[in-house]
């Protein structure tokens, strides 16, 4: 699947998700699932600094 069709397929799933949260819980539902967005957009960055770490010591202990 192309880049784009992905990025077209989770805004799809993002309003769709909105919408619930708008028709179940109302505004405060859909602040709520923003918000959690964000903080695991947050929480996600120290694990991918942790992961490129540990592939460039992996990588530098093949090179020697």
């Amino acid at each position: 699947m192309s880049q784009t069709m992905k990025r077209t397929l989770w805004i799809l799933l993002l309003v769709a998700m909105c919408f619930f949260a708008y028709q179940v819980f109302g505004w405060l539902g859909v602040l709520l699932l923003i918000g959690a967005g964000i903080l695991g957009g947050i929480a996600v960055i120290p694990v991918n600094r942790k992961v490129r770490e540990d592939e460039r010591k992996a990588r530098l202990r093949r090179e020697s």
